[in-house]
């Protein structure tokens, strides 16, 4: 028996032709908030669980938070940025540019994909 090896790459496509496209949008979505999350936490140099304390939830829960196991509605994601002091942006584009969220920071802008400034410059 002979075992071939495909490349990384056949698997990801084998993977995400089985997605629906709003399966992969949530996703990114849930991404851009997980990274947000964390680089808020990491920039106070707070660990997961003095972030849970802060926040009112368990490290479970900021751990969840963080690796996108979490599900958030509006009114979590809602409570954390107000809790955090970040006003996040959301931008529906229906001309075929898609703008990923930007997180303010009481005066901060953090960017979370580098993208975002050329994407805006471009509309």
């Amino acid at each position: 028996m002979t075992n071939t090896f495909k490349p990384i790459s056949d698997l990801l496509d084998s993977l995400l032709s089985k997605l629906e496209d709003y399966e992969i949008l949530a996703s990114d979505m849930r991404y851009d908030v997980c990274m947000m999350i964390h680089g808020y936490r990491t920039k106070q140099k707070m660990n997961q669980s003095e972030f849970a304390k802060y926040m009112g939830v368990t490290q479970s829960m900021v751990s969840k938070w963080e690796s996108g196991e979490y599900n958030f509605s509006l009114e979590q994601l809602a409570k954390i940025c107000s809790k955090v002091g970040c006003e996040p942006k959301l931008t529906f584009d229906f001309g075929g540019v898609l703008l990923k969220p930007s997180f303010k920071f009481s005066g901060l802008q953090t960017d979370i994909s580098s993208e975002n400034d050329k994407l805006r410059e471009a509309v």
